[in-house]
């Protein structure tokens, strides 16, 4: 990949510790403020705002990384797409506002949602110029962009709800963040693109953003739809148990996974503009995704109880069994959106689309089923076996359309699949060994056991992979040089 694109690594990571730090921080001193309903209602905003989302700019920005070949006209007509979907959007929040009022039995939802709708319009901008940045490598720029949107919710939310505000310092903050981060974005674009209008580039655009738009609801739904079913059967608690293992097994993905595809997603659509080979470097980032996502999965799995334990006590107990069947869902999700993400960089959003809503089916017929055994590990087996479906669709289309056969697959990810289904037995059995040991002690000795096997393992079968890792971890910081370009 580009030196560029390396050297934005550290700022995708350095954006999502501030925001998850400063928001963390945020949302403990607002919980003394503002009143659990009051967070209900804007969590039941949310959902329908960011679900709306997609059918406004951020769509339509992603092309803007995918067509690297766009002039200013083409560009303008994708900012005139981002800016026409964000206002029907709009009129769709605003105009079904007292409708979900009514549905979730929740009067002053529509004058939040109605509120709330400003957020959904201002997207347009702002979805466009982060997209802008982001087919550039302007990591350092989205950045401050970032930081600039997380400490205005923060600020704006805490000051109103101190002042009594409720639930409108929820929207406020939420309304002031997505202003300025598209305000910022804006005065740090590299250039300004003007609305325009080009029908032949409008076509391609639109096919292009409609295979992100897919991919954005299928995602919503089957990130949302076990939760739902889980809640309506088996009620508050259990729902509680169940979303918060989840919660844990997604960071994975937005810790580790998303950050890095921020980066390779426009690096290699760049390199399909210049038409180089981008197999190599899309294998190397497979192996170095696993080499940190699986071990991380199959530890959530192996030691559960102890973790539970540890940092939630023993009225927790019940999701031990739900994170012994997410922490493997958390080693394999990066991994398959990682495949997603080089596809959508070779301008097949369409086809990831397709496989999108292909899963979706057996994933609601098992939830289906699934929720009638009471069961919550069981649900939770259903969004795994809909993760390695996928993987194993988007396994042929990557061999289709990249050139990567499902052999060049396994060998990069054989070793790294074989020492973490080693890491898992071996931190079970201290687990199991320990017994009555205190959980938090458990917890270390289990994982450092684990990590060990698996370490030693990769070794003595792949030490070309560790090495790896650690060179890339040092040119990503600056301490090695970029490898000498190939004849």
């Amino acid at each position: 990949m580009e030196e560029k694109a390396v050297r934005g690594v550290p700022w995708t990571f350095l954006g999502l510790a501030v925001s998850k730090t400063v928001t963390t921080l945020t949302t403990l001193v607002l919980a003394h403020l503002v009143a659990p309903s009051d967070f209900g209602l804007m969590a039941i905003g949310l959902i329908v705002v960011n679900f709306l989302f997609w059918f406004g700019g951020i769509s339509f920005g992603a092309t803007l990384v995918v067509h690297q070949e766009l002039d200013r006209r083409g560009q303008g007509t994708v900012f005139s797409l981002a800016l026409a979907g964000a206002a029907g959007a709009t009129a769709v929040a605003a105009g079904l506002a007292p409708v979900g009022a009514s549905v979730m039995h929740q009067p002053r939802l529509t004058s939040v949602l109605l509120a709330l709708s400003a957020a959904v319009l201002i997207s347009g901008v702002g979805s466009f110029y982060e997209s802008l940045l982001q087919s550039q490598l302007e990591f350092r720029r989205r950045f401050a962009g970032l930081a600039v949107q997380t400490v205005a919710f923060s600020g704006v939310s805490i000051t109103l709800a101190a002042l009594g505000a409720g639930v409108w310092s929820l929207v406020a903050g939420q309304i002031a963040s997505m202003g300025l981060f598209a305000a910022v974005l804006f005065v740090l674009a590299p250039y300004r693109v003007a609305p325009a209008w080009d029908p032949a580039v409008a076509r391609t655009v639109f096919a292009t953003g409609r295979g992100f738009f897919t991919q954005g609801i299928t995602v919503f739904i089957r990130q949302n739809a076990d939760t739902v079913m889980v809640g309506r059967t088996f009620g508050a608690a259990p729902i509680g148990y169940y979303s918060m293992a989840f919660r844990f097994g997604d960071l994975t993905y937005s810790a580790l996974a998303d950050p890095i595809a921020r980066v390779t997603f426009p690096a290699f659509a760049r390199s399909r503009a210049n038409n180089d080979d981008v197999r190599p470097a899309f294998l190397t980032v497979l192996r170095l995704v696993a080499l940190f996502t699986v071990p991380a999965g199959v530890l959530l799995s192996a030691a559960g109880g102890p973790f539970t334990h540890a940092f939630f006590g023993a009225d927790w107990s019940p999701m031990i069994g739900v994170l012994g069947v997410v922490g493997l869902w958390a080693a394999v999700r990066p991994v398959e959106s990682t495949l997603s993400w080089l596809l959508n960089s070779l301008g097949r959003a369409g086809a990831v689309g397709w496989v999108a809503l292909f899963v979706l089916v057996p994933l609601v017929v098992g939830l289906v089923f699934a929720v009638r055994s009471h069961e919550l590990a069981l649900v939770a087996c259903v969004p795994l076996a809909d993760t390695l479906i996928s993987f194993s669709v988007l396994t042929a289309l990557v061999r289709r359309h990249a050139g990567v056969p499902a052999l060049d697959l396994w060998r990069a990810l054989r070793w790294v699949a074989v020492c973490g289904a080693a890491d898992w037995v071996v931190t079970r059995l201290v687990v199991e060994a320990l017994g009555s040991t205190p959980a938090l002690v458990a917890l270390v000795l289990s994982a450092t056991a684990g990590l060990g096997a698996f370490v030693l393992g990769l070794a003595m079968c792949d030490r070309g992979l560790l090495t790896s890792a650690l060179r890339q971890v040092a040119r990503v910081a600056g301490r090695a040089p970029a490898p000498a370009p190939t004849a």
